[in-house]
Protein backbone atom coordinates (compact mmCIF):
# COMPACT_ATOMS: atom_id res chain seq x y z
CA UNK A 1 0.00 0.00 0.00
CA UNK A 2 1.11 3.52 -0.69
CA UNK A 3 1.71 6.19 2.05
CA UNK A 4 -0.86 7.97 0.47
CA UNK A 5 -3.43 4.89 0.45
CA UNK A 6 -2.22 5.09 4.11
CA UNK A 7 -2.43 8.12 5.14
CA UNK A 8 -6.21 8.56 4.12
CA UNK A 9 -6.99 4.94 5.64
CA UNK A 10 -5.16 6.33 9.14
CA UNK A 11 -7.67 9.97 8.70
CA UNK A 12 -10.68 7.86 7.58
CA UNK A 13 -10.50 5.47 10.76
CA UNK A 14 -9.75 8.75 12.85
CA UNK A 15 -13.00 10.26 11.85
CA UNK A 16 -14.84 7.23 12.47
CA UNK A 17 -13.40 7.22 16.00
CA UNK A 18 -13.98 10.96 16.99
CA UNK A 19 -17.98 10.16 17.07
CA UNK A 20 -20.85 12.54 16.37
CA UNK A 21 -23.55 14.57 17.96
CA UNK A 22 -27.15 13.37 16.88
CA UNK A 23 -30.06 16.65 17.18
CA UNK A 24 -33.36 14.46 18.44
CA UNK A 25 -36.76 16.29 18.24
CA UNK A 26 -38.88 16.13 21.08
CA UNK A 27 -42.54 15.35 20.70
CA UNK A 28 -44.85 17.44 23.02
CA UNK A 29 -48.05 19.70 23.26
CA UNK A 30 -46.38 22.59 25.04
CA UNK A 31 -47.60 21.11 27.99
CA UNK A 32 -46.02 17.49 28.15
CA UNK A 33 -43.76 15.00 26.41
CA UNK A 34 -45.03 12.49 24.69
CA UNK A 35 -43.96 9.17 25.65
CA UNK A 36 -42.65 8.36 21.73
CA UNK A 37 -39.99 10.74 22.32
CA UNK A 38 -38.57 8.62 25.05
CA UNK A 39 -38.81 5.64 22.83
CA UNK A 40 -37.10 7.61 19.73
CA UNK A 41 -34.51 8.66 22.72
CA UNK A 42 -33.61 4.83 22.78
CA UNK A 43 -33.38 3.80 19.26
CA UNK A 44 -30.72 6.96 18.86
CA UNK A 45 -28.76 5.70 21.89
CA UNK A 46 -28.07 2.81 19.88
CA UNK A 47 -26.21 4.70 17.01
CA UNK A 48 -22.72 3.39 15.96
CA UNK A 49 -20.59 6.39 17.05
CA UNK A 50 -22.98 9.30 18.43
CA UNK A 51 -21.19 10.14 21.73
CA UNK A 52 -24.40 12.80 22.63
CA UNK A 53 -27.39 13.51 21.92
CA UNK A 54 -28.45 16.95 22.02
CA UNK A 55 -32.73 16.93 22.92
CA UNK A 56 -34.74 19.60 21.21
CA UNK A 57 -37.73 21.42 22.89
CA UNK A 58 -39.19 24.16 20.65
CA UNK A 59 -42.34 25.88 21.76
CA UNK A 60 -44.60 27.80 23.37
CA UNK A 61 -44.54 27.38 27.54
CA UNK A 62 -42.76 24.52 27.45
CA UNK A 63 -41.35 24.62 30.77
CA UNK A 64 -42.54 21.03 31.78
CA UNK A 65 -41.37 19.51 28.63
CA UNK A 66 -37.81 20.84 28.98
CA UNK A 67 -37.95 19.05 32.75
CA UNK A 68 -38.53 15.84 31.40
CA UNK A 69 -36.28 15.83 28.52
CA UNK A 70 -33.43 16.85 30.77
CA UNK A 71 -34.24 13.75 33.65
CA UNK A 72 -34.32 11.29 30.80
CA UNK A 73 -31.44 9.12 30.33
CA UNK A 74 -29.05 9.41 27.19
CA UNK A 75 -29.87 13.01 26.72
CA UNK A 76 -26.45 15.52 26.84
CA UNK A 77 -28.07 18.88 27.01
CA UNK A 78 -31.66 20.21 25.99
CA UNK A 79 -31.66 22.53 23.77
CA UNK A 80 -34.86 24.79 24.47
CA UNK A 81 -36.39 27.51 22.52
CA UNK A 82 -38.97 29.34 23.12
CA UNK A 83 -40.67 31.67 20.50
CA UNK A 84 -44.62 32.58 18.96
CA UNK A 85 -43.46 31.00 15.76
CA UNK A 86 -43.02 27.68 17.46
CA UNK A 87 -46.38 27.81 19.71
CA UNK A 88 -47.45 26.03 16.29
CA UNK A 89 -44.87 25.04 14.15
CA UNK A 90 -45.54 24.16 10.53
CA UNK A 91 -42.90 21.84 8.53
CA UNK A 92 -41.31 24.52 6.54
CA UNK A 93 -40.49 26.96 9.21
CA UNK A 94 -39.28 24.18 11.42
CA UNK A 95 -37.37 22.84 8.81
CA UNK A 96 -35.64 26.32 8.30
CA UNK A 97 -34.96 25.84 12.61
CA UNK A 98 -33.09 22.39 12.20
CA UNK A 99 -31.30 23.58 8.96
CA UNK A 100 -30.06 26.21 11.12
CA UNK A 101 -28.98 24.36 14.28
CA UNK A 102 -27.45 21.69 11.97
CA UNK A 103 -24.98 24.29 10.42
CA UNK A 104 -24.29 25.79 13.88
CA UNK A 105 -23.88 22.31 15.24
CA UNK A 106 -22.65 20.34 12.89
CA UNK A 107 -24.80 17.44 13.77
CA UNK A 108 -24.13 14.14 11.71
CA UNK A 109 -27.71 12.55 12.83
CA UNK A 110 -31.26 14.35 13.20
CA UNK A 111 -33.84 11.86 14.21
CA UNK A 112 -36.65 12.37 15.58
CA UNK A 113 -40.36 9.91 15.17
CA UNK A 114 -42.14 8.82 12.18
CA UNK A 115 -45.26 10.88 13.24
CA UNK A 116 -47.46 12.96 10.62
CA UNK A 117 -45.45 16.05 11.76
CA UNK A 118 -41.78 14.56 10.98
CA UNK A 119 -43.00 13.35 7.88
CA UNK A 120 -43.34 16.50 6.24
CA UNK A 121 -40.42 18.23 8.06
CA UNK A 122 -37.33 15.99 7.83
CA UNK A 123 -38.00 15.69 3.98
CA UNK A 124 -37.68 19.36 3.60
CA UNK A 125 -34.46 19.51 5.49
CA UNK A 126 -33.25 16.93 3.83
CA UNK A 127 -33.90 18.61 0.36
CA UNK A 128 -31.53 21.60 2.30
CA UNK A 129 -28.50 19.20 2.77
CA UNK A 130 -28.92 17.08 -0.43
CA UNK A 131 -29.11 13.77 1.55
CA UNK A 132 -32.09 11.15 1.34
CA UNK A 133 -33.80 10.22 4.67
CA UNK A 134 -34.04 7.03 6.21
CA UNK A 135 -37.75 6.83 7.52
CA UNK A 136 -39.52 4.09 9.65
CA UNK A 137 -36.20 2.29 11.08
CA UNK A 138 -37.42 -0.50 13.85
CA UNK A 139 -33.74 -1.79 14.33
CA UNK A 140 -30.23 0.23 14.56
CA UNK A 141 -27.51 -1.90 13.18
CA UNK A 142 -23.63 -2.28 13.99
CA UNK A 143 -22.35 -0.80 11.49
CA UNK A 144 -22.58 3.11 11.14
CA UNK A 145 -25.25 4.14 8.48
CA UNK A 146 -27.09 0.65 8.64
CA UNK A 147 -30.61 0.69 9.48
CA UNK A 148 -33.67 -1.90 9.28
CA UNK A 149 -37.15 -0.55 7.60
CA UNK A 150 -40.50 -1.90 6.68
CA UNK A 151 -41.55 -1.97 3.22
CA UNK A 152 -44.82 -2.93 1.22
CA UNK A 153 -46.88 -2.36 4.26
CA UNK A 154 -44.70 -4.32 6.63
CA UNK A 155 -44.20 -7.10 4.42
CA UNK A 156 -41.13 -7.09 3.87
CA UNK A 157 -37.92 -5.71 5.78
CA UNK A 158 -35.27 -4.40 4.52
CA UNK A 159 -31.64 -3.70 5.95
CA UNK A 160 -30.10 -0.21 3.88
CA UNK A 161 -27.10 1.48 4.32
CA UNK A 162 -26.73 5.35 4.17
CA UNK A 163 -23.58 7.09 2.55
CA UNK A 164 -24.59 10.52 3.65
CA UNK A 165 -22.47 12.27 5.17
CA UNK A 166 -25.55 13.83 7.42
CA UNK A 167 -28.58 11.03 8.33
CA UNK A 168 -31.82 12.43 8.43
CA UNK A 169 -33.97 9.69 10.25
CA UNK A 170 -37.44 8.63 11.98
CA UNK A 171 -37.82 5.77 14.33
CA UNK A 172 -41.16 4.24 15.04
CA UNK A 173 -41.32 3.75 18.49
CA UNK A 174 -43.37 1.20 19.01
CA UNK A 175 -39.83 -0.93 18.06
CA UNK A 176 -37.88 0.50 21.18
CA UNK A 177 -37.96 0.46 24.73
CA UNK A 178 -38.39 3.86 25.87
CA UNK A 179 -35.11 5.76 28.03
CA UNK A 180 -35.21 5.64 31.27
CA UNK A 181 -34.28 8.23 33.95
CA UNK A 182 -30.91 9.61 34.21
CA UNK A 183 -28.71 10.00 37.49
CA UNK A 184 -28.82 13.48 37.30
CA UNK A 185 -30.02 15.80 34.62
CA UNK A 186 -28.82 16.95 31.79
CA UNK A 187 -27.92 20.58 31.18
CA UNK A 188 -30.32 23.43 29.28
CA UNK A 189 -29.24 25.74 26.40
CA UNK A 190 -31.08 28.62 25.68
CA UNK A 191 -31.87 28.65 21.70
CA UNK A 192 -31.98 32.34 20.67
CA UNK A 193 -35.57 32.88 19.08
CA UNK A 194 -34.29 33.65 14.98
CA UNK A 195 -36.78 34.57 12.44
CA UNK A 196 -37.04 31.38 10.12
CA UNK A 197 -38.53 31.96 6.66
CA UNK A 198 -41.21 29.68 4.96
CA UNK A 199 -42.86 28.88 2.10
CA UNK A 200 -45.52 31.23 3.54
CA UNK A 201 -47.63 28.29 5.62
CA UNK A 202 -49.68 29.78 8.36
CA UNK A 203 -50.81 27.50 11.11
CA UNK A 204 -55.10 28.23 11.64
CA UNK A 205 -56.17 25.24 13.78
CA UNK A 206 -55.80 21.80 14.77
CA UNK A 207 -58.54 19.92 13.25
CA UNK A 208 -57.60 16.62 15.11
CA UNK A 209 -60.48 14.55 16.98
CA UNK A 210 -59.99 14.45 20.94
CA UNK A 211 -59.98 11.22 22.53
CA UNK A 212 -59.38 9.80 25.85
CA UNK A 213 -57.58 6.71 23.95
CA UNK A 214 -54.24 5.57 24.36
CA UNK A 215 -51.74 7.12 21.23
CA UNK A 216 -51.34 5.07 18.52
CA UNK A 217 -47.68 5.36 18.03
CA UNK A 218 -47.26 4.61 21.67
CA UNK A 219 -49.94 2.15 22.67
CA UNK A 220 -49.70 -1.39 24.19
CA UNK A 221 -52.36 -2.70 22.32
CA UNK A 222 -54.19 -1.79 19.05
CA UNK A 223 -57.64 -2.24 17.63
CA UNK A 224 -57.47 -2.23 13.83
CA UNK A 225 -60.51 -2.18 11.27
CA UNK A 226 -60.70 -2.33 7.49
CA UNK A 227 -62.73 -1.74 4.43
CA UNK A 228 -65.32 -4.42 5.82
CA UNK A 229 -67.01 -1.80 8.58
CA UNK A 230 -68.41 0.13 5.86
CA UNK A 231 -68.13 3.44 7.48
CA UNK A 232 -66.56 5.56 9.65
CA UNK A 233 -69.43 5.44 12.40
CA UNK A 234 -69.13 2.07 12.59
CA UNK A 235 -65.13 2.67 13.95
CA UNK A 236 -66.67 4.18 16.88
CA UNK A 237 -69.77 1.77 17.33
CA UNK A 238 -68.08 -1.33 16.80
CA UNK A 239 -64.52 -1.07 17.86
CA UNK A 240 -64.97 2.20 20.06
CA UNK A 241 -66.27 0.14 22.99
CA UNK A 242 -64.09 -2.51 22.64
CA UNK A 243 -61.15 -0.12 22.66
CA UNK A 244 -62.26 1.01 26.11
CA UNK A 245 -63.11 -2.15 27.12
CA UNK A 246 -58.66 -3.28 26.49
CA UNK A 247 -57.30 -0.10 26.77
CA UNK A 248 -56.23 0.22 23.44
CA UNK A 249 -55.51 2.57 20.75
CA UNK A 250 -57.99 2.92 17.83
CA UNK A 251 -56.50 1.95 14.17
CA UNK A 252 -57.30 0.83 10.65
CA UNK A 253 -56.03 -0.47 7.18
CA UNK A 254 -54.45 1.19 4.45
CA UNK A 255 -57.47 0.61 2.47
CA UNK A 256 -59.89 1.83 4.95
CA UNK A 257 -57.72 5.22 5.36
CA UNK A 258 -58.32 5.29 1.40
CA UNK A 259 -61.93 4.50 1.35
CA UNK A 260 -62.30 7.66 3.67
CA UNK A 261 -63.78 6.08 6.92
CA UNK A 262 -61.15 7.61 9.13
CA UNK A 263 -58.08 10.14 9.32
CA UNK A 264 -54.47 8.93 7.73
CA UNK A 265 -53.53 8.97 11.10
CA UNK A 266 -54.67 5.91 12.52
CA UNK A 267 -53.52 4.10 9.54
CA UNK A 268 -51.55 1.04 10.61
CA UNK A 269 -50.71 -0.86 7.70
Amino acid sequence: MSSVGRLLRSVSSSCRSRGYATLLVAEHDNKSLHKVSLHALAAASQLPGCTSIDFLVAGKGCGEVVKAGAAAKGVSKVLHLECDTMEHPVADTFAELLFSLQQSGKYKVIAGVSSSFLRETLPRLAVKLDVQPVTDVIAVGKEEGVFSRPMYAGNAIATVKSSDPIHILTFRPTAFEPAGEAASPAAVEIVPAGSFQGAGIQWVSNSEKSSDKPLLASANRIVAGGRALKSGENFDTVLGPLCDKLKAALGASRAAVDAGFVPNELQVG
